[in-house]
C-alpha cells in the first residue's frame, strides 16, 4: 500500500460527497461495538505511524451475494477520529461511496457486490491513507487506518510508503461460526487441477467426502447423505426439486464468481436442511467490454484403461470417453455506470462408449447450456436512497441418446447386425432468478427475491413395447429385451418458485450493539410423474423359488397353489403411477449479531420457523408441520488482540419433505409383483407368456386408488431435525498463515420415514386378545404403508375393509360411516427402533495464502458416521428415495443395521497448492487420501417372512468363515459396515499453467495453456464394493465383495483459454 502526498498546510478536511453516494452504504452510525475488534488475517506491516489493519469478521449487513465492509479511523495515539470521510470505489463499475466516521471513529459501507475495492482516508492533515481490498459475499472485511489530526503529527507522515500483505483466506468469517472453505473461482480453481463440477469444490471443504456413485458421486458433507445438502444461486434455491440430491452441475465454473460451502455452524437464514449449504454467486458485467473463450479436451488416447476395472457384475476395461467443452462469455456495460450484462455459452461434446456384461451402449450429450447476468441501478437519490437489481437466466435443457446395442462378453464381439435400441433422457430445463437490493437509511437496509425453475426429465425409447428380462440364473445379471432401461415414456417434471425478502437494522447502545436480520422465504414445489414398464411388465428370473416361503403355509417347499419352488421362478412386475403433486413451504427467521460489552466476545444468535404442508395428487393435505422451531447460537471471543480466537455453536435445523414422498405414498401408484413357474430355459422378449407356467403369488407394493391421508400419516408426526455442537480454536502465525482445530459433533434426534405398520397390527391384535390368524391374512406385510417417525407411537386411521371385524369393533367401529377407524400403536408393537445417526469430527486446518508466488492449503479429519441410517438415501442398495428409503420398512430389515454408515470416513487428508516458478508458468498439485468405507452383507431375512418379502434387503448372509457366500453355511447376521472395508484410497492431481507473452497481441492479454493431470499416478484403489451376498430367491450370490468402483482412472485434460 502507498500513501499518496497531500498539499501541506491544509487544516480542512475534505468534504464527504453527496448522499448519493453515501446511500450505498450504511453510515457507521450506530455501529459501536466493533470498535475493539481484533485482526485475524494481519495486515501489512506498518512503517511508522501509519496503520491498516484486516480481517474478516462475521457476516451482518450482507447477504448470499454481497458483502461488507467496516472498519475504525484513530490518531496517532489510537483515539477515535471523527467526522473523516472514507471513500470506496471500483473503477471497473465507476461504484464509489463515502462514508463519515461517528463519535467513535467507524465507518461501514453494506451491501457491496463481489469485487477489488480501493479504499481512501480524506485524512485532516498529511498524507491519505488508502488500500486496495477484496470483499467476498456472505463476509465482513475490516480495515483499520491511523491519520494524523495536527500538522506536528502530519511531518512525521511524509513520504511514508506503507508495504505488506494479508492473508486472502478462504476460510470463514472470523466473528461466525461456520465451517467450510469459500472458493473464488478467479483464484483457486485457476491454479489448483479440479474436475469442473460444482461438486468437486465441495470436496476441498473440511468433512467433505464423495457420496455413492448410485447417485452421481455428489458430495457429502458433515457426515450427511447426499440428499440433505441446499444449493443456492444468488439467493436462489436451486436444490433438485424431486429428492434434493445435487444441483446444476452442467454449468461451467465461468458463470460463477464465488462458491461458498457452508458445512456448519450456519445462521438461521438458512433452513430446511441436515446436512450443508453450498452458496454461488454468478459473475458480473463492468464497464470494460470483455469477449473470452476458453476449451477443455480430455481425449481417451490419453485415459489410462486398467484390466483391474473388470468385474463379474460388470465389464468396464473396453469403456470409452472423450470429453470436449467449449466456452465463450462476453460482458460489458448496457448503460455505463448503470446497467451491465454478463453472458456465457458452453458447448460441450461428451462422446461414452459403455460395456457391460451384455450390452454396449454409445452415448451421445452435445446440447449448449447458456446463462446471462444483468445487474443495474433502478434508483439513486437523496431522498430514497440507493436501490439495485440483479436478473439471472440459465438454460441447461439438454438431450442424452444412447445407442444400444447386444454385447457377448465372452466372446468380446458387439453384435452390430441386431436392431439399435435407441434411449433418449430429456434432462435440464431453466432457472429464473429476480433479486431487489436496496440501502433505505443509514440504519436498514432491505432485500427481495423471486426465483422459478423448471426441470424436466423424461426418458423415450424406440422398443418401448418390448420388456425388460432380468434373468438371474447363473448368478450374474443378464439383460435382454430393452436393454436401455425397464421404465419407458416416463414423465418427471419439475417446477419451484420461490419469494424472499430480508431486512438488516442496526441498534447500538442497547446492552451492546446489534446487527438484527429477519427475513421470509415461501417455496412453491410442484411435480408431476407419469411412468410405466417397457412392454407393459418387467420380468426378473430366478434359479428357484426358495425365497417365497411366505406363499408356502406348510413349509413343504410346495406353494400354496401347487407350485415345485425348487424349479425356476418368473416374477412379473407391473408398475404404473401418474399424477400431479405440491408441496407448499414457508420460513421466518431473526438472528442477531450481539457486540457484548464483554470486550471481544460476540454472540449469534438465532431462531428460526418452518411451516410445509405437502398435498396428495388430488391436492389434498397429507403431511403437514406448522411451527417447526430452530434455534442457532454461537459465540466468538477474540485473543491476542484479533490473532487468535475461540468460537463454538449450537443449533437445530429441521430436513424438509422432498416431492419424491408425495409421488410414492399419496400417488396414483399401483405397484404388483406376481410370481409363476418357469416352464421353458429361453425367454423371447417379444413372447414371454410362453416362458410363464403356473400362478405362486402376488406381492401388493402399493395398492390401487389414492388413500385417504389419514391412513398414510402419523398424525403426531414430527419433521426431521438435527441438533449440532462444534467448539474450536483459529490462530495466525506471521502474515501468511492460519491455521485451527475444531470438534464437530452432529446427532439426528428425530428421524422421519415410511414404513409398513402391518407388523405393528399383527401385534395389536395380539396384545389386545383378539384374533391374530385374522390379523396376520389382512396385514400381510405391505399393506398399511405410512409416514412415522421411527421408534414413536404411531397414530393413524385404518381401513375398515382391510382390519378384521373384532378388530374394527375393537377400535370402536365406524361411527361415521367413512370406513375408517382409528388405531394407536406403541412403538414396541411396531418394532422398528428410533432413528439414529451421529457424526462426529475432529478437524485440523491450515492455509498459506498465495503469496510471494506459492500457495499450500489442507485439512486432515479425524472422523465416525455411525448409526442406523444414512439419512434421505440409502447407498447399501443404492436406493434414491428420498424420506422413503427400506430402513425402517418393517422389523426385519433394521437387524444388524446399525453400525457405519455409508459416509463414515474415518481419516481424510486433503491438500492443495501452488506454486508459480516464473511469471508465465504456475504449477498445482491437489492430494486426497482417505481411508475406506465398511460394509456389511444383505441377503433374504432367515426368520422375518415380512422382511423376507423385500429380498436381498436385510442385514444376513449365507457366509462361511471367511466372509464368503456359501450355499453350505447357515444365514447369519453381517451388520452394517462390519463385514467388509474397500481399503484406503490416495488420489493425486497436478496441473501447468504457461502464459507466453505474445507480441501482436493488446496489452494485457495473453492466452494461457493448461494441462490437468488427474490419478497421475494411475491409482486403482476400489471405492465401491458389491455387498449383496444373495440374490432375492436366497441364492447365494459369488460376487459378494467384489470391487464395483474405483476412483477415476488416470486422465489427462488439455485446455487454452484467452480474453480480451
Amino acid at each position: 500500500m502507498i500513501t499518496k502526498s497531500k498539499e501541506r498546510g491544509s487544516l480542512q478536511p475534505r468534504k464527504p460527497s453527496v448522499f448519493r453516494q453515501r446511500a450505498r452504504a450504511i453510515s457507521a452510525a450506530g455501529m459501536t461495538g466493533l470498535v475493539a475488534l481484533g485482526s485475524f488475517a494481519p495486515a501489512a506491516t506498518l512503517t511508522a505511524l501509519l496503520a491498516s489493519t484486516v480481517m474478516t469478521p462475521a457476516a451482518v449487513a450482507q447477504d448470499f451475494t454481497t458483502g461488507q465492509l467496516v472498519g475504525v479511523v484513530t490518531d496517532t495515539a489510537g483515539n477515535p477520529v471523527s467526522g473523516i470521510a472514507v471513500t470506496i470505489s471500483n473503477d471497473q463499475t465507476g461504484f464509489d461511496s463515502t462514508s463519515t466516521t461517528d463519535s467513535e471513529g467507524r465507518f461501514n459501507f453494506a451491501r457491496l457486490p463481489i469485487a477489488q475495492y480501493k479504499v481512501v482516508v480524506d485524512a485532516p492533515f498529511g498524507e491519505d491513507p488508502s488500500d486496495e481490498i477484496r470483499i467476498p459475499a456472505g463476509s465482513v472485511q475490516r480495515l483499520n487506518f491511523t491519520v494524523a489530526t495536527s500538522e506536528v503529527e502530519a511531518a512525521g507522515l511524509e513520504e511514508i510508503i506503507v508495504v505488506g500483505t494479508r492473508a486472502t483466506s478462504s476460510r470463514k468469517d472470523f466473528l461466525g461460526q461456520e465451517g467450510g472453505i469459500v472458493v473464488n473461482t478467479d483464484d483457486l480453481v485457476a491454479r489448483v487441477p479440479l474436475q469442473r463440477t460444482v461438486a468437486d469444490i465441495a470436496l476441498l471443504a473440511p468433512g467433505a467426502s464423495s457420496g455413492d456413485s448410485a447417485f452421481g458421486n455428489q458430495p457429502s458433507l458433515a457426515g450427511s447423505s447426499v440428499a440433505e445438502n441446499l444449493f443456492y444461486v444468488n439467493g436462489y434455491n436451486a436444490t433438485d426439486t424431486r429428492d434434493f440430491i445435487g444441483l446444476m452441475n452442467t454449468i461451467p465454473f465461468e458463470f460463477f464468481q464465488q462458491v461458498d460451502i457452508k458445512t456448519t455452524g450456519f445462521q438461521a437464514e438458512f433452513g430446511r436442511t441436515t446436512g450443508s449449504v453450498v452458496n454461488l454467486v454468478t459473475r458480473k458485467g463492468t464497464n470494460d467490454f470483455h469477449v473470452g473463450a476458453n476449451a477443455f479436451y480430455t481425449p481417451e488416447g490419453l485415459r489410462s484403461n486398467s484390466k483391474k476395472r473388470d468385474t463379474t457384475d460388470g465389464f468396464r476395461s473396453s469403456d470409452k470417453l472423450t470429453e470436449t467443452e467449449i466456452n465463450t462469455w462476453i460482458s460489458g456495460p448496457l448503460i455505463k455506470d448503470r446497467l451491465w450484462f454478463y453472458g456465457l455459452v458452453s458447448f460441450r461434446d461428451n462422446d461414452l462408449e459403455d460395456f457391460s456384461n451384455s450390452a454396449f451402449t454409445d452415448r451421445k450429450d452435445d446440447d449448449p447450456v447458456w446463462g446471462i447476468n444483468i445487474d443495474g441501478i433502478l434508483l439513486d437519490n437523496d431522498m430514497f436512497g440507493y436501490h439495485t437489481f440483479t436478473y439471472t437466466h440459465i438454460d441447461d435443457k439438454r438431450d442424452i441418446v444412447d445407442s444400444i446395442l447386444p454385447f457377448d462378453r465372452d466372446t468380446g464381439t458387439i453384435n452390430r447386425e441386431a436392431d439399435t435400441v435407441t434411449q433418449t433422457f430429456e434432462r435440464g430445463g431453466t432457472t429464473d432468478i429476480l433479486k431487489y437490493t436496496g440501502v433505505i437509511r443509514d440504519w436498514l437496509s432491505i432485500s427481495g427475491l423471486f426465483g422459478e425453475s423448471d426441470s424436466r426429465g423424461r426418458d423415450l425409447s424406440n422398443v418401448s413395447n418390448i420388456p425388460q428380462i432380468n434373468d438371474l440364473r447363473s448368478g450374474t445379471n443378464i439383460v435382454t429385451g430393452n436393454t436401455g432401461g425397464s421404465i419407458v415414456d416416463a414423465i418427471n417434471n419439475d417446477n419451484r418458485r420461490m419469494w424472499r425478502a430480508d431486512a438488516d437494522i442496526t441498534v447500538n447502545d442497547f446492552f451492546g450493539d446489534h446487527q438484527f436480520r429477519i427475513g421470509f422465504d415461501r417455496e412453491v414445489r410442484k411435480s408431476a410423474e407419469q411412468t410405466s414398464f417397457s412392454g407393459g411388465f418387467r420380468y426378473v428370473v430366478f434359479a428357484d423359488g426358495s425365497g417365497l416361503g411366505r406363499f408356502d403355509a406348510n413349509g413343504d417347499g410346495i406353494s400354496d397353489t401347487g407350485v415345485d419352488l425348487s424349479a425356476p421362478v418368473i416374477r412379473q412386475d407391473f408398475r404404473t403411477t401418474g399424477g400431479s403433486f405440491e408441496s407448499v413451504l414457508k420460513g421466518y427467521y431473526i438472528q442477531d449479531r450481539w457486540q457484548t460489552p464483554i470486550e471481544n466476545l460476540t454472540l449469534n444468535v438465532g431462531f428460526r420457523l418452518e411451516d410445509q404442508t405437502s398435498k396428495n395428487v388430488n391436492g389434498e393435505p397429507f403431511a403437514e408441520f406448522n411451527g417447526g422451531f430452530d434455534f442457532r447460537t454461537g459465540f466468538t471471543y477474540e485473543l491476542d488482540e484479533g490473532r487468535s480466537r475461540v468460537y463454538g455453536f449450537v443449533g437445530k435445523t429441521h430436513f424438509a419433505i422432498a416431492n419424491n414422498t408425495n409421488i410414492r405414498l399419496a400417488g396414483e401408484e399401483i405397484f404388483n409383483e406376481d410370481f409363476f413357474r418357469l416352464v421353458s430355459d429361453t425367454i423371447d422378449p417379444a413372447n414371454v407368456d410362453a416362458a410363464i407356467g403356473d400362478f405362486i403369488g402376488r406381492d401388493i407394493v402399493s395398492p390401487p386408488g389414492v388413500q385417504p391421508a389419514s391412513t398414510l400419516v402419523d398424525k403426531d408426526l414430527e419433521n426431521q431435525r438435527q441438533i449440532e455442537y462444534s467448539l474450536g480454536y483459529d490462530f495466525s502465525v506471521g502474515n501468511n498463515w492460519t491455521f485451527g482445530i475444531r470438534g464437530v459433533y452432529r446427532d439426528l434426534g428425530q428421524g422421519l420415514e415410511d414404513g409398513s405398520m402391518d407388523a405393528g397390527f399383527r401385534q395389536f391384535a395380539a396384545d389386545n386378545g383378539l384374533d391374530v390368524d385374522a390379523a396376520a391374512a389382512a396385514f400381510t406385510g405391505f399393506q398399511t404403508f405410512a409416514l412415522f417417525n421411527p421408534g414413536s407411537d404411531v397414530t393413524l386411521d385404518v381401513r375398515t375393509d382391510l382390519a378384521p371385524a373384532d378388530m374394527v369393533a375393537f377400535l370402536g367401529g365406524d361411527a361415521d360411516g367413512d370406513g375408517l377407524v382409528e388405531a394407536t400403536l406403541t412403538a414396541e408393537q411396531i418394532g422398528v427402533p428410533k432413528i439414529k445417526r451421529e457424526y462426529k469430527a475432529l478437524e485440523l486446518t491450515w492455509e498459506r495464502a498465495f503469496v510471494d508466488g506459492w500457495s499450500f492449503q489442507g485439512s486432515y479429519v479425524l472422523a465416525r458416521s455411525s448409526g442406523n441410517t444414512e439419512g434421505g438415501v440409502k447407498s447399501d442398495n443404492g436406493q434414491g428415495d428420498t424420506g422413503l428409503t427400506q430402513d425402517f420398512d418393517t422389523t426385519g430389515l433394521t437387524d444388524g443395521a446399525s453400525g457405519r454408515l455409508p459416509n463414515d470416513r474415518r481419516h481424510t487428508i486433503k491438500a492443495f497448492g501452488s506454486y508459480a516458478a516464473t511469471e508465465q508458468l504456475t504449477f498445482g498439485a491437489n492430494l486426497t487420501v482417505q481411508s475406506g468405507r465398511g460394509f456389511g452383507c444383505q441377503g433374504v431375512h432367515p426368520t422375518d417372512g415380512i422382511a423376507a418379502q423385500f429380498g436381498a434387503a436385510s442385514f444376513f448372509c449365507k457366509l462361511d468363515e471367511n466372509n464368503r457366500p456359501s450355499a453350505d453355511a447357515e444365514s447369519r447376521l453381517t451388520p452394517r459396515g462390519s463385514v467388509l472395508e474397500s481399503g484406503w484410497t490416495k488420489q493425486l492431481d497436478v496441473s501447468a499453467v504457461f502464459k507466453p507473452d505474445v507480441d501482436f497481441l493488446p496489452n494485457g492479454v495473453a492466452p494461457e495453456f493448461r494441462i490437468d493431470v488427474f490419478n497421475i499416478f494411475d491409482s486403482n484403489d476400489v471405492t465401491d464394493l458389491n455387498e449383496f451376498g444373495e440374490f432375492d430367491s436366497g441364492q447365494v450370490r459369488s460376487t459378494f465383495g467384489d470391487p464395483t468402483g474405483f476412483i477415476q482412472a488416470r486422465t489427462v485434460r488439455l485446455s487454452a483459454r484467452i480474453e480480451f
